[in-house]
């Protein structure tokens, strides 16, 4: 069995091991190229709570640097906003299966 989790939109990280983003057709080419069985594949945050995750990467990355104890009251104050606003949209606007956070896959190598 074989539980994998790959990031898809997402900044830099894991600086600097972050060599590749795979789509979730690479990711299933390659596991069945490979011998496994996709058992179930979930695509995360594949909705408007994308942007407004990226946009609290972006706040958080410019702020976090100087000045930290004000900044991270800024910070929390803005992201807060940000993730009740995503949260919100997400409930009235539709899904996008293009554009989201994490491919999530469970796969096996099952022996019949």
């Amino acid at each position: 069995m074989l539980l994998l989790t790959v990031p898809f939109v997402w900044d830099e990280h894991e600086q600097p091991g972050d060599f590749a983003r795979y789509t979730s057709f690479g990711i299933e080419y390659l596991l069945k190229k490979h011998g496994f069985k996709i058992i179930k594949s979930y695509k995360t945050a594949n909705d408007i709570t994308i942007i407004f995750q990226l946009i609290n990467d972006y706040i958080y990355k410019i702020l976090i640097g100087k000045n930290r104890r004000i900044n991270r009251i800024i910070i929390n104050m803005l992201c807060s906003f940000f993730n009740l606003m995503g949260i919100m949209l997400s409930l009235v606007l539709p899904k996008n299966n293009d554009l989201y956070l994490d491919n999530i896959i469970l796969a096996c190598r099952c022996h019949a």
